[in-house]
């Protein structure tokens, strides 16, 4: 799944800048395969340029449970093979909605993050079913803050609005396919973006695609 909306976006590449800042840091990136490429594909430029520069990084570990291009551990994200206290930064982007139990997943993170280290994560609210190779959950602000309850701050963004979750929804409902997303985008984004702007404003956590955050051990 791509990460198209601005806001979380926008914390992300806050977040990796954070940690190419330190050149020795240590980052965990799960569900990390192929990721640069993947937001190419996606015309995500400017994310896929920051990424770029991430895996660069010395520190720098992908995780996922196949092998891609940038993954270093083939493992389960319930079960980190990682030691206690050894990274900077962990990175989930669309990985908890996969995961069985999301809480153990969190509490992993906290267990692997050094005091004061960083862990970003998004995951879908209004998504269609995508299984990979399962769909499990969906999340909102309220689950986040629960999930991240033993975190000293957490940061909570939503993504999205009416007219994206409508998109994806048309979208969906032509399989995906190019000319799905093509027809959504005529008759529904760009004639509804207008008619729905102000009152997306005050509805942005009801009805958002996904939701992001930023926790700090």
């Amino acid at each position: 799944m791509k990460l198209r909306s601005a806001a979380p976006q926008r914390l992300l590449i806050q977040t990796i800048d954070t940690l190419i800042a330190k050149p020795d840091a240590r980052v965990l990136d799960v569900g990390a395969g192929s990721v640069v490429e993947k937001n190419r594909r996606a015309g995500q430029y400017a994310l896929a340029d920051k990424y770029a520069q991430l895996v660069q990084q010395r520190g720098y570990f992908g995780l996922d449970v196949e092998p891609g291009t940038n993954v270093m551990f083939v493992a389960d994200a319930h079960a980190l093979p990682i030691a206690d206290g050894s990274l900077d930064g962990v990175i989930m982007v669309s990985v908890l909605e996969h995961l069985y139990d999301p809480l153990r997943a969190a509490n992993e993170v906290a267990r692997v993050l050094k005091p004061g280290g960083v862990y970003f994560s998004y995951a879908p609210f209004y998504h269609p079913y995508h299984a990979s190779p399962h769909d499990y959950f969906r999340f909102t602000h309220e689950g986040y803050r629960y999930l991240l309850r033993d975190f000293s701050r957490v940061e909570i963004v939503s993504g999205g609005n009416y007219v994206a979750v409508t998109n994806d929804v048309l979208a969906h409902a032509f399989g995906g396919t190019r000319i799905g997303r093509a027809l959504a985008r005529v008759f529904v984004e760009l004639p509804m973006s207008l008619l729905f702007r102000a009152f997306d404003a005050k509805q942005s956590s009801a009805v958002a695609v996904g939701f992001a955050a930023l926790a700090v051990k």
